[in-house]
């Protein structure tokens, strides 16, 4: 027998182990590139969730506080809500004059039993203001309801 014939199948075996690890090499290098991107994604993830608080404090103006004490919202009659985005609701309808701000929605919330975070009243209101139940005065931050009238001319 001939050695280069003797020699053809482990060197055929040694390429497919070569290929076999090279192909390995590649998923491992995968795998970390995965591991960063996913890295990158949970800080990506806390910047956004950054930025929507900021979005959050940047919603009622600076230097605009709530004239409403929270025991002249307590001393309000009682608002017969299922739940705090009733409440809301209501909120915004019975101050349609001088307009709420969503820190006093959610101070009455919870003074009320309706344990609330700090985003519930800016959703409901986005909600409301979709449905096109209410409207932002942008100057105050406060929001009112939309007369029906309004709702026509639109």
């Amino acid at each position: 027998m001939d050695s280069s014939n003797a020699t053809k199948p482990i060197i055929a075996k040694i390429r497919l182990y070569r290929s076999r690890a090279e192909l390995c090499r590649r998923k491992a290098a995968e795998n970390e590139q995965l591991a960063v991107e996913n890295e990158k994604i949970a800080t990506s993830w806390e910047a956004v969730l950054s930025q929507i608080q900021s979005l959050q404090r940047q919603e009622q103006p600076a230097g605009v506080g709530s004239d409403l004490s929270l025991e002249e919202l307590k001393a309000e009659p009682v608002i017969e809500a299922a739940n705090r985005f009733d409440l809301a609701r209501e909120l915004v309808i019975r101050h349609r004059e001088d307009g709420i701000l969503p820190v006093d929605i959610r101070r009455l919330a919870n003074a009320r039993g309706f344990p609330s975070l700090s985003n519930y009243p800016y959703k409901t209101l986005k909600d409301l203001i979709k449905q096109g139940k209410a409207r932002r005065d942008h100057q105050t931050g406060r929001y009112f309801p939309v007369a029906k009238e309004e709702k026509k001319g639109k």
